[in-house]
């Protein structure tokens, strides 16, 4: 009787799991671009403009004309500073890659990149509260993600 082993060849689990390896640093990479749109308290109220709409409800009353934002307790953080944090990823990135190849020589790709995935999720982990904390925190940790997670390029 053959194995599970013997049924499935080497190639396509090495193909599989460098399908989620790849994945997985994809989205370390690009997570702050999307939960920045959380992050961030937009105002709303300036857009208030000639070419508004006012919506009704099913009750037929306007909504007020602007919206009540003030339990929204997002960063005030301009284009410019979401820019730096942005770019804060690949401030170290290039750093690593020819130190990323000897290591992987030295130890392994799959050590080397199971650890490089391994640090920038936890880095990750730490965002909000670095984000609470001081920006510069935030900007030091994305950079270090960035030198992290080189070596899996």
């Amino acid at each position: 009787m053959e194995t599970c082993s013997e049924l499935i060849p080497a190639r396509l689990v090495l193909g599989i799991m460098a399908f989620f390896a790849l994945m997985f640093t994809q989205m370390l990479r690009a997570n702050l671009y999307i939960s920045i749109v959380g992050m961030v308290n937009y105002d709303i109220r300036s857009t208030n403009n000639s070419d508004s709409v006012q919506y009704q409800s099913s009750n037929s009353t306007l909504l007020p004309e602007e919206n009540d934002i003030s339990h929204l307790k997002g960063f005030e953080w301009d284009e410019a500073t979401q820019g730096i944090l942005f770019s804060a990823f690949y401030w170290c990135y290039w750093l690593t890659e020819l130190p990323g190849g000897v290591m992987a020589q030295k130890w392994g790709g799959r050590k080397v990149l199971g650890v490089s995935i391994m640090v920038a999720a936890l880095l990750n982990a730490m965002v909000p509260m670095a984000s609470k904390v001081h920006l510069a925190l935030l900007a030091v940790i994305r950079a270090v993600q960035g030198l992290s997670l080189t070596v899996s390029r």
